[in-house]
């Protein structure tokens, strides 16, 4: 990549970085193009060049932040640490997710822009959804989870603390308060409210 290339590299993830900064704090249809270009340091014209126009630049904001996202998930799956130690860095990922992008932004998307929601459904049947139902097995196989429970219900169960994240973000205010609150969600999720000596 020379020079030329590099910068407009540079500048196309600056967009990108921007544009998922504001859609994350007010929501994609609250945004305009000319917000996005003074938060990146570029010209609105610079916007249009790499996107064509906004709907451009939100599919590809979208797409980027769903791919990656995934990716983490997926390298976490296929790890070969302990089963529980998996589940624990994959509700972490989850929360801390939602309060960084909140709910806003990935609802709007996918209620908008058809592409993005077939996009995300093809995610799901092909990759998310066989690779989850796997995880959950393997847990009940080697005895961390409740074998009796559908795999639906658990991953449910999963969503169901993922939401404390977008309803809260009081608690993701500070570094020690979020890794207290981290930890005690985590309890919850293991034992409930009875707790382990309790329900030993």
């Amino acid at each position: 990549m020379n020079g030329y290339q590099r910068r407009k590299q540079q500048k196309r993830e600056s967009i990108q970085r921007a544009a998922l900064e504001l859609f994350s704090v007010h929501g994609i249809k609250r945004v305009s193009i000319a917000e996005i270009a003074k938060m990146a340091g570029v010209n609105p014209v610079t916007i249009y060049n790499h996107f064509q126009d906004k709907n451009g630049l939100v599919r590809d904001v979208i797409n980027e932040l769903i791919t990656s996202q995934w990716g983490k998930y997926r390298e976490i799956l296929e790890n070969e640490q302990p089963f529980l130690r998996k589940l624990e860095q994959i509700i972490t990922s989850k929360m801390e997710a939602a309060n960084l992008y909140g709910n806003e932004l990935l609802r709007t998307a996918l209620s908008e822009y058809s592409d993005i929601r077939e996009m995300v459904e093809t995610l799901f049947e092909s990759e998310i959804n066989p690779l989850v139902t796997r995880f959950i097995r393997e847990g009940q196989e080697n005895g961390s989870i409740n074998h009796e429970l559908s795999v639906d219900t658990i991953a449910v169960y999963l969503d169901m603390f993922t939401s404390l994240a977008r309803n809260h973000p009081e608690l993701f205010s500070e570094k020690k308060r979020m890794t207290e609150f981290t930890r005690e969600i985590w309890s919850l999720f293991l034992y409930g409210l009875i707790g382990t000596e309790a329900g030993a």
